[in-house]
């Protein structure tokens, strides 16, 4: 089971739409503009959150990404990579900007 902060996420309504909470999205938003590693540290201080919540959030992002056929892949001094075909980089980017919070993704 989910934390309770998470309960009902991701969530299918109607069509498509996956909905993302902010965090995630910003997250996601992140990783799929950069086309090479980067670290935790980094996503941590552009959102102004600390790099555990990073952590722990990615854990979870990890589980979201198997539908659209992307993976986390994490190397040691190197850091984070969003790896997958553009197409299945294009499919996420469609999602977060479908999830209606903040078109977030260009």
């Amino acid at each position: 089971n989910l934390p309770c902060y998470r309960t009902g996420f991701p969530s299918r309504r109607g069509g498509d739409t996956t909905e993302f909470t902010l965090r995630i999205q910003q997250i996601l938003s992140i990783l799929l503009r950069h086309q090479d590693f980067l670290h935790e540290q980094q996503i941590a201080d552009e959102l102004a959150i600390s790099k555990r919540t990073v952590q722990r959030e990615l854990d979870y992002i990890t589980t979201i990404l198997a539908p659209y056929q992307l993976t986390l892949t994490r190397k040691k001094g190197a850091g984070l990579l969003l790896a997958g075909t553009p197409q299945a980089r294009q499919r996420l980017a469609d999602a977060l900007n479908a999830s209606g919070r903040v078109g977030l993704v260009r």
